[in-house]
């Protein structure tokens, strides 16, 4: 289960992102702050990778004006259990000991049309156990089409 929040934080272009994510392999409460700098609809929608829920884009304007953004933001997250590194890693390998504490940092791009809306990011979190040599990166794509 996923209870996430998302709202405007002084003005439209920062947004902050909080909730929990409850499961039988992870569970961790998170928040985070991004800054969007764009025109039209695009201004307003949320980034997908820093709400932590498979969810449409949120946008308090809908997506009646074409328009484009680049955002950057930042979100920590504190990990109560996550079962996918709880178990050894191999035959007489040591065990893994995760990092209650996770950072995650991005930059992106989103292009919002009436027709709905494609958001770009890349994303880098923060070791998520002792002894991870290189944090995890990654690119993410969402392409959001809109009810007619």
């Amino acid at each position: 289960m996923a209870w996430v929040r998302s709202q405007p934080f002084l003005d439209e272009r920062v947004n902050s992102h909080y909730g929990v994510v409850v499961g039988n392999v992870i569970t961790f409460a998170h928040a985070g702050l991004e800054l969007r700098i764009g025109s039209g609809s695009a201004r307003t929608i949320s980034s997908p990778v820093l709400r932590f829920a498979a969810t449409p884009p949120t946008t308090s304007e809908g997506l009646a004006e074409r328009g484009w953004s680049a955002l950057v933001g930042a979100s920590a997250r504190f990990v109560a259990r996550n079962e996918l590194l709880s178990h050894r890693a191999g035959e007489g390998a040591p065990d893994l000991v995760r990092e209650s504490w996770v950072g995650r940092y991005l930059a992106g791009v989103t292009w919002a049309a009436s027709w709905g809306s494609v958001a770009f990011a890349l994303v880098q979190d923060s070791r998520e156990f002792q002894g991870q040599r290189l944090p995890h990166r990654f690119g993410s794509l969402t392409v959001h089409l809109a009810a007619f």
